[in-house]
């Protein structure tokens, strides 16, 4: 993989690229037309959008206020040919000079990424993809890195700051052991899958939070699928 070049964040220096000068303060904006600069990467958002397979509009949506959903940040890494890590976090690990990484290499875990529109109430369907995202990564922030698997939220929960379209870790919620309290889970309703919090002390719900008590599981109407654990494209 090519190596991009790295901009310090806090830089205010203008980037001028001929007739496409660009201009945006989100950091993983900064690092996509970073890549862009690469030897050998695409040089204008027209071929960009051809090598990554999205519009042209969704580069532009994309340098300017970041990914919106997942698929979009991995077919970005993709084409430019750049660790996901990277785009997303800036993190450039140890010496390295490029991002090649080996697909049978233990510090990666390749995490299954599920759509869930097919959701049913024992089944997350064939996994999409599988996204290679660093062991150490999700140890450090999660302390765990196996059973997690990947997907983008159906609603909103503005408790948290998540949006619709927001890619998101989770975990399987096991059958018969329920979530413990204060989970934010992804739960499957009459209406479809939706994000809630579980609680069974019932507090008065603040503005964008739903919670879920343990009365309404035993309905048989809502079931809980998993647990969200982080948000992996955070809106900067």
């Amino acid at each position: 993989m090519t190596s991009p070049k790295i901009r310090p964040e806090n830089s205010d220096k203008p980037r001028v690229r001929g007739r496409q000068a660009s201009k945006t303060e989100n950091p993983v904006g900064l690092r996509i037309l970073d890549a862009m600069e690469a030897p050998g990467a695409p040089r204008i958002r027209a071929s960009l959008a051809l090598l990554a397979g999205l519009p042209e509009s969704t580069i532009g949506d994309a340098i300017e206020r970041g990914p919106k959903k997942i698929d979009v940040a991995i077919r970005l890494a993709r084409a430019l040919n750049v660790d996901l890590e990277w785009l997303l976090t800036g993190v450039m690990r140890g010496d390295r000079s490029t991002y090649q990484q080996d697909a049978d290499d233990e510090s990666w875990v390749h995490l299954p990424r599920y759509d869930l529109r097919q959701l049913t109430e024992t089944s997350k369907g064939l996994a999409v993809e599988r996204v290679p995202i660093r062991r150490d990564w999700l140890n450090r922030r999660l302390h765990v890195s196996s059973g997690l698997w990947l997907t983008e939220v159906p609603s909103d929960y503005e408790a948290i700051g998540l949006l619709e379209g927001d890619a998101v870790i989770c975990s399987d919620i096991v059958r018969g052991d329920g979530p413990q309290e204060n989970w934010i889970c992804i739960f499957l309703g009459l209406a479809g899958p939706y994000v809630g919090r579980f609680s069974n002390r019932r507090p008065a719900e603040t503005m964008g939070d739903t919670v879920v008590s343990a009365v309404e599981l035993g309905s048989g109407e809502v079931h809980p699928i998993a647990r969200i654990h982080a948000r992996l494209l955070a809106k900067l």
